[in-house]
């Protein structure tokens, strides 16, 4: 976890959006004898997490015990937040790769993305 990272678009104070990188942890602990973990959470996760109630899709697992891969998960996750307007909006293909959390070097195919 303390090496992991994740994206997120903000807008400045003029509109414009900002594309920002952030690790889930500043600091993290072990203590051999009690088994346990500490960890600080990054500054910048903080706001996400005390608002996950409302901002956040949610599902039930069984909903997705039968996808296989991350991307099918974060797929279904992305489909999902659509359900309440009826419609998906048309997403440029690099813009649903950033959101699939698709490498550049995966799935160069169409073949394979559609696979």
């Amino acid at each position: 976890l303390f090496a992991r990272q994740f994206s997120y678009q903000e807008l400045s104070p003029k509109g414009k959006v900002i594309n920002q990188m952030s690790r889930w942890v500043s600091q993290i602990g072990y203590m051999d004898d009690g088994a346990t973990v500490n960890l600080i959470f990054a500054p910048a996760i903080i706001p996400f997490i005390t608002r996950l109630e409302e901002q956040v899709t949610s599902y039930e697992l069984k909903q997705i015990s039968g996808l296989t891969t991350a991307y099918a998960v974060r797929l279904y996750e992305l489909l999902i937040a659509w359900r309440s307007t009826g419609k998906t909006p048309v997403i440029e293909l690099s813009d649903f790769r950033q959101k699939l959390g698709v490498l550049e070097t995966e799935y160069s195919r169409m073949h394979d993305f559609k696979k």
